[in-house]
């Protein structure tokens, strides 16, 4: 009788440990799937990784503001919390609204800092699209992104011209 005790106790530790392995199977695959559907939508690149230039120029950063714009109107985006996200930023435009992209610059401005730091990632960058020629081509792309659920609004060159002297360029990621 001792015997069946023992040999059932072993059964059940057995199907014990078998049954916490299949779990932690289980669990370990659906950790890799959130790990594969995160490097899916480009998660885990460092920031300091860049992909290959191609021919078009890259967004310049500027302090605070950019050069000379007075005659043409500008659409503003939705602001940005770290240097690395404009040259994305920039592409998925391109690439997304490629007519309305033809002959417009980028332009990203540093609002504001929580430090001193040029790696921070608690900066404020505001993204300008530049180079409309009036203000009806530059209501028309916003209507296009605000139709797309994208937050913009049209700059006039005139309201715009406080922020427009004295600036210092920098290239992203530098």
């Amino acid at each position: 009788m001792g015997g069946t005790d023992y040999l059932s106790l072993l059964e059940t530790q057995r199907s014990y440990h078998r049954y916490l392995d299949d779990y932690q199977k289980i669990r370990m695959e659906f950790f890799r799937g959130y790990i594969s559907l995160f490097q899916a939508l480009g998660g885990g690149l460092k920031a300091e990784r860049r992909a290959p230039a191609d021919d078009e120029a890259i967004p310049v950063v500027y302090e605070g503001s950019q050069a000379s714009t007075d005659t043409f109107w500008q659409v503003e985006l939705a602001g940005l919390y770290h240097r690395s996200t404009i040259d994305a930023t920039w592409r998925d435009l391109r690439n997304r609204y490629p007519f309305f992209m033809e002959g417009r610059s980028l332009q990203p401005r540093l609002k504001g800092r929580i430090e001193e730091d040029d790696d921070v990632q608690q900066s404020w960058y505001q993204l300008y699209i530049a180079n409309f020629n009036s203000q009806v081509e530059a209501e028309e792309y916003c209507l296009t992104l605000k139709a797309d659920q994208q937050r913009c609004r049209v700059v006039s060159p005139e309201t715009d011209t406080t922020l427009l002297d004295n600036a210092r360029p920098r290239r992203p990621g530098t």
